[in-house]
């Protein structure tokens, strides 16, 4: 495998021990997450200098598995290896995407989305996509943390990742019984779903969860309080 744009990636990663470097870390957790597959089917939506790609392609390059990289723009030489290929297009454009590589029909083991971060956009890939992950299989959700953006005021980034980051815990309360969910901090933020229902399964739609509102919140807060303090 060779990547034009991150020569050093994989030796960092590979050699990585947990210090502050949070965006290095969540690399590893994707790299963690599939060392441990044989022959994985991997597909990749979001390419841009394919600091990703470059990962994925190791590993599948080491497991005998292939990647399948989708980005509107054309990011078709980021990576050379046998074990990687690229198609230049809208990823919402399901059809065409498994027209082409018809290998995904059969079963992915692990999705990477990290194209336009949008919460509209990243919930239409996730439930095109899901019904084609394995059993066991992850999906990983990049930047669902907008704690970096929040400190540096930057308002665009703040809401796009948090609207992300709503749009992924809603998805997941709805269906919680079939997801694993898991969230690291820090950098801008990785989660991941773990499906535990089989192959061909859908997402259920997002409904609206019960939450506890503000009054009473509150109230109970206030009263419990007060009981305490009473009790002394």
């Amino acid at each position: 495998m060779i990547s034009k744009n991150h020569k050093e990636l994989i030796n960092n990663i590979i050699n990585y021990k947990t210090n502050n470097d949070k965006d290095m870390y969540q690399k590893r957790i994707i790299y963690n997450s599939l060392i441990e597959i044989d022959n994985p089917v991997v597909l990749e939506f979001g390419v841009n200098t394919g600091a990703s790609s470059s990962i994925l392609a190791y590993l599948a390059e080491k497991k005998g598995g292939h990647v399948y990289s989708i980005d509107i723009e054309d990011c078709h030489d980021v990576v050379l290896s046998k074990n990687w290929s690229f198609l230049k297009t809208d990823d919402l454009d399901t059809k065409k995407i498994l027209k082409t590589f018809d290998k995904l029909s059969h079963g992915i083991d692990l999705i990477y989305i990290d194209s336009y971060h949008d919460s509209e956009h990243v919930k239409k890939l996730a439930y095109n996509w899901f019904p084609y992950l394995k059993k066991n299989g992850i999906m990983f959700f990049d930047d669902t943390d907008n704690l970096i953006y929040r400190e540096k005021k930057l308002i665009p980034h703040t809401v796009n990742v948090g609207e992300i980051n709503e749009m992924v815990n809603k998805i997941y309360a709805s269906n919680h019984s079939n997801i694993v969910y898991s969230k690291t901090y820090g950098s801008s933020g990785l989660s991941s779903y773990i499906k535990i229902n089989n192959f061909g399964e859908e997402l259920k739609l997002t409904k609206n969860i019960w939450t506890v509102n503000f009054f009473i919140k509150y109230t109970y807060i206030y009263m419990r309080k007060i009981y305490k303090y009473l009790k002394k």
